[in-house]
Formats: structure tokens, sequence, C-alpha cells
């Protein structure tokens, strides 16, 4: 029994081999120089934060001394990123704003845009650019 066990097992293991090329010149080029498929995907988010301070030192206007204090920041995202078989690209989009109840300087919103460039030579080969167009910050007041 042990026998014909061994001699299906040995005639199984051929017969996988028969069906790979032996050679490598038989393999052929086409999934070397077959294309990638271009790949696009966007990527949006929401984070949210607040703070608490009951001891909040305001130093200027009628309000002066010590109070509590809230604070509220919104900072939405978004990035594209474009994937293909030459180049790639990466755009960021981030905006954030900023509400304070009783300190107004604390009040502010910003932007940030980024790209982020590659060119691909070859498999392994890459260039790159990573550039920050527009970071902007903007702190408000209160006419109190």
């Amino acid at each position: 029994m042990l026998k014909y066990l061994l001699a299906w097992t040995f005639m199984g293991s051929v017969a996988l081999l028969a069906q790979q090329p032996m050679h490598p010149a038989e393999l052929g080029v086409g999934p070397l120089t077959r294309d990638a498929v271009a790949n696009n995907t966007l990527d949006y988010g929401l984070n949210v934060s607040s703070t608490f301070d009951d001891n909040a030192v305001i130093a200027e206007g009628s309000n002066s001394g010590r109070q509590t204090n809230a604070t509220v920041s919104v900072q939405p995202q978004m990035r594209i990123l474009l994937d293909r078989t030459r180049w790639s690209s990466d755009l960021y989009y981030g905006p954030s704003f900023t509400y304070s109840n009783n300190i107004h300087t604390y009040n502010n919103h910003s932007q940030a845009v980024g790209v982020d460039l590659q060119y691909h030579f070859t498999r392994r080969l890459r260039a790159f650019s990573k550039r920050v167009l527009v970071h902007f910050e903007s702190v408000g007041r209160s006419s109190n």
C-alpha cells in the first residue's frame, strides 16, 4: 500500500512540474511590459478637539481676571492620490479653525496646501519633489 501511495505522489509531482516552463526564455515578456492600472484615491477626514480651562487668565478688557474658558478646534482635511505607471502625485488641503469663548486672542484659522510629485524612471529609480505651497495663519481679535 505504501508503495502505491509513493508512486501516485511521484507521478502527481511530475505532472505539476510539467505544467511550468522549464526555460526562462519560454516565459516571454508579457508580464514585464504590462502597464499598471491607474489608481486614484480620495482620503478625507475631520478632527475635532476641545479644551476647558477653569482658571484662565484674561488680561485685557472689562473681563480681566480669572474666568473659565472653552476652546474648540475643527480641522477638516482632504488628500487626493494619483498613481500612474510613470508618475504619481499627492495633493493635500487642510484648513483649521479654532474658537475660544472668552479669550479672543486664541481665535484663529489656518490653511495648508501641499503637493508631492514623483517620476518613476525605472521600477527602483525615482525622482521626487515635495513642497508645501501655502501655509496661512490668521489670529482674530474681538472688538469688545
